[in-house]
């Protein structure tokens, strides 16, 4: 369609689209709340329907004071509305308000839960019977577990990342109490290799996150790569792929440019990977993921969360905790220098694990 009537029409088709879908939805979810025991409903329910249409307004007109991030002239933000599925399903969804923190606070929603994050997993290249993974609230705490995981594999070692990466990083590095590494750029905004294998030499770093699109420049650092390259000096590898992870659905087509497709195809050797539902997948905020490749978490992550997995993955998720810190521990008693030798470079980091009482580090364990 063209013209003015046209352009209308077909912006109006989504609110329309969507307003439909709810109804249909919430007579649904009405039909099943009838099947259940009568109860009278409280008296703070019976809103004046005068008042809630007030309140309505009074939110609609508040709303209009935002950018326009549905329009494809608006490029500042990469925000944008959800698909109007995902839209109409998220309000439908509210009328139960689940919490999938635990199955029995939202057994439905859990196995909903359970069936995306497969999918994702294959997605990346991931085998889904043998990797784990779980939704965040957000990119910044998908980031977070997979960093802390990092923590506690390697609790003396530093997290190496781009400077054009997400400051994401370098504030949960803050927040973790860990070293972080800023490695410049490439002229294409990419993590500069040889800068970074001269920090990998140093024998400091214990991960390396690699962007797969940055915020700030599309850019896609070189994940195949990096693997092989961090794979040398025995570090993992965690893909921050929360802004552009969804173009890898593109890695086998033409619309990519070979080296860029190249990245996209190895994010399935990366031990880790975080993607972002509400950015390219069209979902509403706020909803990120995080992954591990696989149940070893002497190699790879364990960033599952504990209950709204089936037992089996609840027991193996708790496992990998223990394995990782014992790990840990028995790094720290062979002679490498304990995690709070950190001291050094964060006086934050508190007191020394092998001397809870004192304020210095003991140095060898």
């Amino acid at each position: 369609m063209t013209g003015d009537d046209g352009r209308h029409r077909a912006q109006d088709a989504g609110p329309r689209t969507i307003a439909a879908m709810i109804d249909l939805g919430l007579d649904r979810m009405e039909a099943w709340e009838a099947g259940w025991r009568a109860f009278p409903v409280d008296a703070s329910w019976d809103v004046d329907a005068a008042a809630m249409s007030e309140a309505i307004e009074a939110l609609t007109e508040r709303l209009t004071d935002n950018y326009p991030f549905f329009h494809p002239d608006y490029a500042a933000q990469m925000l944008m509305p959800p698909h109007p599925v995902a839209a109409a399903a998220y309000a439908i969804a509210q009328r139960i308000n689940p919490n999938a923190h635990a199955n029995d606070g939202g057994p439905a929603t859990t196995r909903l839960e359970i069936e995306v994050v497969d999918t994702h997993k294959a997605m990346f290249g991931y085998n889904p019977k043998t990797s784990l993974g779980h939704l965040t609230s957000s990119g910044t705490i998908a980031n977070l577990e997979a960093l802390w995981v990092s923590r506690e594999l390697h609790p003396d070692k530093s997290i190496a990342y781009s400077r054009l990466a997400h400051y994401t990083h370098a504030r949960m590095c803050d927040v973790l109490r860990m070293e972080g590494v800023a490695i410049e750029p490439d002229a294409l905004g990419r993590i500069d290799l040889d800068a970074l294998e001269r920090a990998l030499k140093s024998g400091r770093v214990g991960t390396v996150v690699a962007t797969a699109g940055s915020t700030g420049t599309g850019s896609v650092d070189q994940v195949d790569e990096i693997v092989p390259l961090a794979q040398r000096y025995g570090v993992r590898v965690h893909v921050d792929a929360a802004y552009g992870g969804y173009f890898v659905l593109l890695a086998g087509t033409d619309a990519l440019d070979p080296a860029v497709a190249r990245a996209f195809r190895a994010i399935r050797d990366a031990d880790s990977i975080v993607v972002d539902p509400h950015k390219r997948g069209l979902q509403p905020y706020g909803c990120g993921s995080v992954f591990s490749g696989t149940r070893r978490s002497g190699g790879s992550t364990s960033t599952t969360r504990r209950t709204p997995i089936s037992p089996r993955r609840s027991c193996t998720w708790e496992r990998s905790v223990s394995n990782a810190r014992g790990q840990a521990r028995r790094q720290r008693r062979s002679g490498r220098r304990c995690g709070s030798c950190l001291w050094k470079r964060n006086e934050a980091w508190g007191r020394c694990w092998r001397a809870p009482g004192g304020r210095r580090c003991v140095g060898r364990s």
